[in-house]
C-alpha cells in the first residue's frame, strides 16, 4: 500500500504543485478574513472545522511533492535512524541510544537493520580497542563527561538539529565504512508510544511479549537490565539488542498491516510528534531540505533578525536517567525600552532525598536497574540561545564540588559565552548540580541587539521566537513584556495573564515551538 501510494505521488508531482500554490492562496485568503465571530452561525461552525486542519494540508502537499524522492522512486535511499532515549537529556531530544539504517528503493523498505549506539563506532572484534583515530569532541563533553574521543553516541550536542544530524550521519558512516547517508531521522520514547498508538500492538515473538502504546516505554525500560548469567561487560554491549528486535516487528506490522491504519489518525499522530519535536526529519538533498525547513520538519534554529529568540537547552551530565524526575520551569523578563533581557529557570528534582551523597555515574553492577540509574543527582550543561550579537551582563554562580565529578574538578563559576556555535546566536552557557528533591534556580541577564522592534503601519511590532527543546516534557513558561513609557498595547498573538501599568504578562505551556508577537503604539 505504501509503494503504491508512493507512485501515484510520483505520477501526480505537478497537479501536486498546482494544488499546493491554490491551496496556498486559500490559506491566505482565510487569513485576511481575521476574526469570523461576527459571522453567521453555519459558516462559523464551518470554517471552526476547517481551521486546525489548513495548516495540515498546506503542509502536507508541500511535503507530498518531495516523498517520492525520500522514498527512492529516483534511486535507492539510505537514511540513518537516531533513537534517543528522553530521560537523559540531550539537546536534540535525549542520549543517543541506538543507531538504524533504513533503506528505501521504489517506495519499498527494503532493509532495516538496528544497533546499540555503543557498536557504532570502529571498535575491534572484542570489542576494547578502536581501530581507528577519532578527534576531539566539544569542550564541554571533555570538560563535565571527561571523554577524550567524539563517538558515535555524542553527535547530538547541538540543538540545531541538522548540525547534529550531519556530525551523527559522518561518525556513523566513519565508524560502519558504509559510504555516505542520504539523511537523519531523529525519534524519541515519546515517538514510539505515538506511533503504536497509531499502528496498534506489536508482538515480539522472540521476547514473548506484545507492545503498545501503552507498555511501550516501560517495555524498554524494563529490557535494559542485565539478564541471568550475563557478565557486566556482555551487558554494556547488548543492552539495547531489544531495540533490533523491537525495530523488526514495527516494520512487519508496517509491511503486512497497514491497511488497517487510520490515514486521518496516522497525519494527525505524525503532525503532533513533529510540533512537539519527537521526531525531527532531515536530509542532504538541497530541494528536500529547502521543503523540510519551510514546513519546520527538520528542527533548525533559525538566525533571524529583527526578532527576539530564545531556548533553553539542558544536556545531562551525569550519566544517568535522572530526567525522569526533573520538571523545569522558564521565567522571561524584557525590557522592550532598554531591551534588557531577564531569564530564570527554576529546576525541580522530583525524587526523595535518602541521604546519599551525589557521585556522577552508578557503577556498572550485576543489580543495577534502570529506575536506579534515574535514581540520583541530576549534573547539567545548560545553554541559553538568544539573539545573535546578545551580550551576557550578569549571571547566577553554581557551585559543583570536585568530590561529585569523575575528573575532582570544583566548578564555581558564573554563565559563560559559548563563541564557536554553529547557528550564529548568541550562546550562554553554565553548569550546576541539582541533589534529589531539591530546587534551584539559575539566571541570565543580557542585552538584546539592536533591531529587534521595527515598525509597521504606525505600530511597534515585537516579536518572540521561542524554541522547545526535543524530547522535553511540557514545561510551564511566564513571559513578561515591558512596553516603553506611555505606551498603549493594540494587540497580541497571545491572550495576556494580566497588563498591568506597562507590564503586559503571559503564562502558557511550552509544548512546541512557539512565537509571540507584540504590537503597541
Amino acid at each position: 500500500r505504501i509503494a503504491a501510494l508512493v507512485q501515484t505521488l510520483n505520477s501526480a508531482k505537478p497537479d501536486l504543485q498546482q494544488t499546493s500554490q491554490a491551496f496556498d492562496r486559500l490559506v491566505a485568503a482565510r487569513a485576511a478574513l481575521g476574526d469570523t465571530s461576527a459571522f453567521p452561525a453555519q459558516l462559523q461552525t464551518l470554517l471552526d472545522r476547517a481551521d486546525p486542519w489548513l495548516p495540515v494540508a498546506q503542509t502536507g502537499l508541500q511535503v507530498a511533492q518531495i516523498m517520492p524522492d525520500i522514498m527512492g522512486v529516483s534511486g535507492q535511499r539510505r537514511y540513518l535512524v537516531i533513537a534517543q532515549n528522553e530521560d537523559e537529556a540531550r539537546p536534540t531530544g535525549g542520549f543517543i541510544a541506538g543507531a538504524g539504517l533504513v533503506v528505501v528503493e521504489n517506495g519499498r523498505i527494503v532493509d532495516l537493520t538496528f544497533r546499540d549506539a555503543n557498536l557504532i563506532d570502529a571498535w575491534s572484534d572484542d570489542l576494547r580497542t578502536l581501530t581507528k583515530p577519532y578527534g576531539d569532541p566539544p569542550l564541554p563533553i571533555q570538560q563535565f563527561l571527561g571523554l577524550d574521543l567524539f563517538l558515535f553516541r555524542d553527535a547530538n550536542f547541538w540543538p540545531d538539529f541538522p548540525t547534529s544530524a550531519e556530525m551523527a550521519m559522518e561518525l556513523y558512516s566513519y565508524g560502519q565504512d558504509s559510504g555516505p547517508l542520504d539523511g537523519a531521522i531523529a525519534i524519541d520514547q515519546q515517538f514510539m508510544q505515538m506511533l503504536l498508538q497509531v499502528i496498534g500492538p506489536i508482538d515480539v515473538a522472540t521476547e514473548n511479549v506484545s507492545i503498545n502504546g501503552s507498555n511501550v516505554i516501560s517495555a524498554m525500560r524494563e529490557a535494559w537490565g542485565i539478564d541471568e548469567g550475563e557478565t557486566v561487560r556482555e551487558w554494556i554491549f547488548d543492552r539495547k539488542s531489544f531495540m533490533a528486535t523491537f525495530a523488526a516487528a514495527i516494520l512487519q506490522k508496517i509491511q503486512t498491516d497497514f491497511n488497517t491504519v487510520d490515514p486521518l489518525f496516522l497525519i494527525h499522530t505524525l503532525n503532533e510528534a513533529i510540533a512537539q519535536r519527537h521526531l525531527q526529519v532531515y536530509m542532504r538533498n538541497a530541494n528536500e531540505a529547502a521543503v523540510l525547513y519551510a514546513v519546520n520538519w527538520d528542527g533548525r534554529l533559525s538566525n533571524d533578525s529583527g526578532q527576539d529568540l530564545l531556548m533553553v537547552v539542558d544536556t545531562n551530565m551525569g550519566y544517568n536517567k535522572v530526567n525522569i524526575h526533573v520538571d523545569n520551569a522558564i521565567r522571561y523578563h524584557v525590557n522592550l525600552a532598554t531591551q534588557q533581557a531577564n531569564l530564570a529557570v527554576t529546576y525541580q528534582h522530583r525524587g526523595t532525598d535518602e541521604g546519599e551523597p551525589c557521585y556522577q555515574g552508578t557503577p556498572y553492577t550485576s543489580d543495577v536497574t534502570y529506575i536506579g540509574r534515574a535514581d540520583t543527582c541530576y549534573w547539567n550543561y545548560m545553554r541559553v540561545y538568544a539573539p545573535a550579537g546578545s551580550v551576557l551582563q550578569e549571571s547566577s554562580r553554581h557551585l559543583v564540588p570536585g568530590t561529585t565529578m569523575f575528573n575532582g574538578q570544583t566548578w564555581d563559576e558564573t554563565a559563560v559565552t559559548v563563541t564557536d556555535d554553529p547557528t550564529g546566536l548568541a550562546v550562554f552557557a553554565n553548569f550546576f548540580l541539582l541533589p534529589w528533591g531539591q530546587q534551584l534556580a539559575t539566571t541570565f541577564q543580557y542585552q538584546l541587539p539592536p533591531g529587534i522592534i521595527h515598525d509597521e503601519a504606525n505600530e511597534h511590532i515585537y516579536r518572540l521566537m521561542i524554541y522547545k527543546q526535543p524530547g522535553t516534557r511540557p514545561q510551564t513558561i511566564e513571559i513578561m513584556v515591558e512596553l516603553p513609557a506611555n505606551a498603549m498595547l493594540v494587540s497580541s498573538t497571545l491572550t495576556p495573564t494580566s497588563v498591568v501599568g506597562s507590564a503586559v504578562s503571559f503564562v502558557t505551556n511550552l509544548e512546541t515551538d512557539m512565537e509571540l508577537m507584540i504590537s503597541y503604539r
